[in-house]
């Protein structure tokens, strides 16, 4: 699948079959998240692989209950090590860090869409049980929760607001077309 297809193709899964995820496309869905860009060069994040029925159990009721996480045949958890850059960034690390876990996330759910695998992005959670379901060091902070599987969601046209509420010109709040981005016959500009 072209990278463009998949992320138009991309959207929430929250019913997922009863099918495990074969490893290589597991493999594939990993290997994209850490090819995603970093602050600094340094890998932040931290994935935590959960296919145990009782973790996921666990996991779900972190995400305030959301019990449907629990169908899915792999839940990955994204955490930041803050530590590992706070000697460059300082007072900014746990920004750039939460960032590098962010565009991680983004890397994962467009590779699972191009293997046709359901994914969604949880970031409703309560920390604390996160942490001891997971056994985090205090280090770590969790970012994001991304079930994934096989869907078995009804096909559903998603919603998205159209690309003129997002885009401005030369400065919030100018929706006037600009010579250099002529999107005239792709969007409507008011």
């Amino acid at each position: 699948m072209e990278t463009l297809k998949a992320i138009q193709k991309r959207h929430s899964v929250r019913r997922f079959l009863e099918i495990p995820i074969k490893q290589q496309d597991l493999n594939k869905i990993l290997k994209a998240a850490s090819q995603a860009p970093t602050s600094a060069n340094i890998i932040t994040t931290r994935i935590i692989v959960v296919t145990n029925q009782e973790k996921k159990e666990q996991i779900a009721k972190a995400c305030l209950n959301q019990t449907w996480i629990t169908q899915a045949p792999v839940v990955l958890v994204l955490c930041s090590d803050i530590e590992s850059i706070k000697d460059i960034y300082k007072k900014r690390a746990e920004f750039y860090a939460t960032q590098n876990a962010t565009v991680t996330a983004q890397n994962i759910l467009i590779a699972a869409t191009d293997l046709k695998i359901g994914s969604c992005f949880v970031s409703a959670f309560t920390n604390l049980p996160l942490q001891k379901t997971l056994k985090l060091p205090k280090h770590l902070k969790p970012q994001v929760v991304i079930p994934l599987g096989y869907s078995d969601d009804k096909k559903t046209k998603k919603r998205r607001e159209r690309l003129q509420h997002m885009l401005f010109f030369e400065e919030f709040g100018k929706r006037t077309k600009s010579s250099i981005f002529p999107l005239k016959k792709h969007i409507k500009i008011k």
